[in-house]
């Protein structure tokens, strides 16, 4: 990501990090959770490491914490970060390590994980297949990784993304709205090509996620012609 795309988006998060944690009471995101969970407890060994890249406000940090994984949980973002520090201090039984920082410099240091949880982050970066070897490059041979992108093939999503260049034109485009800020989405066939470059191989795929509906439609969520995002499990090669 480019250092002027790169504050823009950090500004954006900041902007949003004291409500973050709210939207997990809707529907869809209490899905999303109870999907990376599932598949956490699923894929990842019992009491294993776990880096949450992106982690924002910590609620995927401090769930996996509750599950009994040990967490570190980094965020560039440090309204994020100050958000998730705040509320392990009032009184959360969980104890994930929250640091904020330099995404351009951060995995510059000798690091390894056992496992990685990275929701919602690479559509942000400009150089994806670079950012998915470096997060290959942390994560022990036999690792797993779950990460969610926003589905190329949703045609909801597609509507999206059609309101959203009409308004750019119309220059009414709402600037406080994540997919603002979202350069691409993915298709199965996108990821599976980049996880095979950074030696990583796609076991699963789950679509998941309707805007502002309720429970009722999570079944329908599943179908990839209308989830607008998708969660991948994959696997570092021993």
């Amino acid at each position: 990501m480019k250092a002027k795309e790169t504050k823009d988006s950090i500004r954006h998060f900041d902007s949003r990090a004291e409500n973050w944690s709210r939207l997990y009471q809707r529907a869809s995101f209490k899905d999303r959770r109870e999907l990376f969970i599932g598949l956490a407890k699923k894929w990842f060994g019992d009491k294993s490491q776990v880096l949450d890249y992106g982690c924002g406000s910590g609620v995927l940090s401090f769930e996996l914490g509750r599950n009994g994984f040990r967490v570190v949980a980094v965020d560039a973002s440090p309204g994020m970060i100050a958000r998730a520090r705040t509320e392990s201090a009032c009184g959360s039984n969980t104890t994930p390590t929250f640091e904020c920082i330099d995404p351009h410099a951060w995995f510059d240091e000798p690091r390894e994980f056992e496992n990685i949880v990275c929701s919602s982050v690479i559509e942000y970066v400009e150089d994806d297949q670079a950012f998915m070897r470096q997060l290959s490059d942390i994560m022990k041979p036999g690792g797993s990784m779950l990460i969610s992108v926003p589905n190329a093939t949703s045609l909801i999503g597609r509507l999206q993304d059609g309101l959203l260049r009409f308004r750019s034109i119309l220059g009414t485009q709402d600037r406080k709205k994540d997919v603002s800020y979202a350069n691409k989405r993915y298709t199965k066939q996108g990821i599976s090509t980049l996880s095979k470059n950074a030696g990583l191989e796609v076991l699963e795929a789950t679509h998941f996620e309707i805007p502002k509906l309720g429970s009722w439609c999570i079944p329908l969520s599943r179908n990839y012609l209308v989830g607008v995002m998708t969660l991948f499990v994959l696997k570092k090669n021993s």
